[in-house]
């Protein structure tokens, strides 16, 4: 496996990939209008836009095959971690999260890194160091759980969480 940082000529290929497994696994815990809204933001448009934009996009691909992406908005919110449902929990998540992270704490301001997860990958936001940050949310009809990795390092040797990860957590799959 390897990861690289996307380009826009991979918007297409980012879009065609977070929509597949939007469609396969969060959906159910969406409404009809939340969906709809949700897919639209993932638009091959929207992806360009944010790679212009600064947002950085990291690929995990074996030969010509995607297993994950990863999207960072800079300074400190992890925006995707999507892993391919078949290659789930193999390490392939953790892989992209060490380059999101990476790339947050060049930068990183604050003392903190956040993620509004799916319904159904708290689980394995808790296992790569996240917490809970608040009540689940609701926008657009995506409900969504607000999380966040608090550092007590400075920033610049932020590269481990404060805390470990919950180890009480239910199985769930990857981040979608």
């Amino acid at each position: 496996m390897q990861i690289r940082l996307a380009t826009v000529e991979d918007a297409k290929l980012i879009c065609d990939f977070v929509t597949r497994i939007t469609q396969q696994h969060i959906a159910p815990t969406l409404s009809e209008a939340g969906l709809k809204h949700l897919i639209a933001g993932m638009s091959t448009l929207n992806q360009l836009e944010r790679i212009r934009n600064g947002y950085r996009f990291f690929i995990a691909y074996d030969r010509n095959e995607i297993l994950g992406v990863a999207g960072v908005k800079l300074p400190s919110h992890l925006y995707y971690l999507f892993v391919h449902p078949e290659r789930q929990r193999q390490g392939i998540g953790r892989e992209l999260w060490s380059c999101a992270r990476e790339s947050i704490c060049e930068t990183l301001k604050e003392r903190a890194i956040t993620v509004n997860s799916s319904l159904n990958a708290i689980g394995a936001y808790k296992r790569l160091g996240f917490s809970i940050d608040g009540p689940v949310q609701e926008s657009h009809g995506v409900r969504f759980q607000p999380m966040r990795m608090e550092f007590t390092t400075e920033p610049s040797d932020a590269r481990e969480p404060a805390a470990g990860p919950d180890s009480n957590g239910q199985p769930s799959p990857p981040a979608q």
